[in-house]
């Protein structure tokens, strides 16, 4: 009732080296999640101050709905929109809404994808919201519960992404550096076949080629969730899921920090 099945040694895996090319999602199949490999607890911070705004709001819009106070509903309105949109971008639920709904935030409204952007967002939506509950006496104990803990939470991620740029701008400055290897050297030599369709196609970095080129060439020691972010703030394209060379040399040639 066994049955053992031998494998001759040439149907069996060899070891790959480091420079080995490797299938990338190129966006040919399904859509593909551009945030998917940007996770952890504060992704979840995230996705409950959106729910937070988007409650609020709500909660000011049925209030305020009473006197037909049209300003003022068009602000609520305006809290439940941009919650909810920034609820579906770290919302912890991968169903087909909304996977297709960050590929469309991060394709028309990056600049709220990166650890800057949202910052700043939350720190505008929570003060709005805090001004809306509290001065118009909706209710100012939902100010304080809603609101505040919203603005600290976009004070607490605009911090974050600010030291996350400074961090990178290690590496940016190694690239930039007199006698450092070109942006082209670099994909040649640590970068990845994506697609699958050659040799000769262009090479990319994954996030795990990324982080080894950091730290061998520019001494730049970073944790994976870290080169995520960085990824997602060098490609040029938001939904692809590596940096090409071309990413690379804009990195090089930008003056400023790249804002996480």
């Amino acid at each position: 009732w066994l049955k053992i099945c031998v494998v001759p040694p040439s149907a069996m895996p060899g070891p790959r080296d480091a420079t080995a090319t490797q299938l990338l999602d190129n966006g040919a199949g399904p859509k593909s999640d551009p945030l998917s490999s940007i996770g952890g607890k504060l992704n979840s911070l995230f996705f409950a101050g959106a729910c937070a705004v988007m409650l609020g709001g709500l909660f000011g819009f049925v209030t305020l709905l009473v006197d037909l106070d049209l300003p003022h509903l068009i602000t609520m309105a305006y809290l439940v929109v941009f919650g909810a949109i920034l609820a579906i971008l770290d919302s912890p639920f991968s169903v087909q809404l909304t996977i297709d709904g960050r590929y469309l935030i991060t394709k028309y409204l990056r600049f709220v994808t990166g650890l800057v952007g949202r910052g700043i967002c939350f720190l505008f939506l929570g003060c709005t919201l805090m001004a809306m509950l509290w001065d118009h006496n909706v209710s100012p104990l939902l100010a304080i519960v809603f609101a505040l803990p919203v603005s600290a939470l976009g004070l607490y991620a605009l911090a974050m992404g600010i030291l996350k740029s400074a961090a990178l701008s290690r590496a940016q400055k190694g690239l930039k550096a007199p006698g450092a290897k070109s942006p082209a050297d670099l994909i040649g030599q640590y970068g990845l076949v994506q697609g699958g369709k050659g040799p000769g196609e262009e090479k990319s970095l994954n996030v795990e080629m990324f982080q080894k080129m950091c730290q061998d060439e520019f001494g730049a020691v970073y944790e994976q969730h870290e080169c995520s972010y960085y990824l997602h703030a060098l490609k040029g394209d938001p939904s692809r899921a590596f940096v090409n060379g071309q990413d690379l040399q804009a990195w090089k040639e930008n003056p400023f920090w790249v804002a996480i």
